[in-house]
């Protein structure tokens, strides 16, 4: 009850004043309802429930009206937050750390994907192609 009424509040204060503050409280209960409606839940929940497998569909619903009221709130925020000016067109030039991030989030996959498994590993290419023996206890001339 004390939720719906702080929720509730939150609401007719982002009606009759707008600013930053409101658009915190907005984003702040638009995060704490779509934290507590946990909607990864409804991507099993959903196709399961159709699917004819045993569900409460009160938790169901309850989940679906607490994921619609985050969005709502989300959208509030977004409505009721202090307007920004759209930034001139053109060229802007970024901090030399932010140029380097990018490059090795760039590089990585490529380097990992070139790069053989066992080199990864730390394993040297002399050892790749040396056989082991097979384990004690099996059968001559038969490899495990």
């Amino acid at each position: 009850m004390g939720v719906g009424v702080a929720l509730a509040m939150l609401i007719i204060s982002a009606v009759k004043f707008s600013g930053r503050a409101t658009a915190a409280g907005s984003w702040a209960a638009a995060a704490l309802l779509l934290v507590v409606a946990f909607p990864l839940h409804l991507l099993f929940e959903i196709p399961a429930a159709l699917a004819g497998r045993p569900t409460d569909w009160r938790d169901l619903g309850a989940r679906i009206a607490l994921v619609t009221g985050g969005l709502l709130f989300a959208g509030l925020a977004n409505a009721c937050g202090p307007q920004h000016q759209p930034d001139a067109p053109g060229y802007r030039p970024v901090s030399r750390w932010t140029s380097r991030w990018a490059y090795v989030a760039v590089a990585l996959p490529v380097v990992s994907d070139v790069v053989p498994p066992p080199l990864r590993e730390g394993v040297p290419p002399s050892l790749m192609a040396v056989e082991c023996p097979p384990p004690r206890g099996s059968p001559p001339g038969r490899r495990a």
